[in-house]
């Protein structure tokens, strides 16, 4: 329920932020994974973060693809939910620092 009305606020609201609808560590593990880098303070609008999601499930996002559609984004939302439960086992073990 909460991924639809994520896809919902991106159509309806793509320049709201990001951090309205995706937690910090959320927003951290989209970065982590797609681009392989932190994210930057600012995390930017919805738009950008909705288009991490469907990236890390598969979308390609070429010039004629249009925005991802709802089984990308699970996809996407399945392998950013296993990015941040590794992160938060890492922060729980010490090995990555929680600041």
């Amino acid at each position: 329920m909460r991924l639809m009305h994520v896809a919902y606020l991106a159509r309806v609201q793509p320049d709201g932020p990001a951090t309205a609808v995706f937690s910090r560590e959320e927003i951290e593990g989209l970065y982590l994974r797609v681009t392989k880098a932190l994210p930057p303070p600012d995390p930017g609008p919805l738009r950008e973060a909705v288009r991490l999601l469907g990236r890390l499930g598969g979308h390609l996002g070429r010039k004629g693809d249009g925005e991802p559609g709802m089984t990308v984004l699970w996809r996407g939302w399945v392998r950013l939910y296993e990015t941040v439960l590794a992160l938060q086992a890492g922060r729980q073990a010490g090995l990555i620092d929680s600041g």
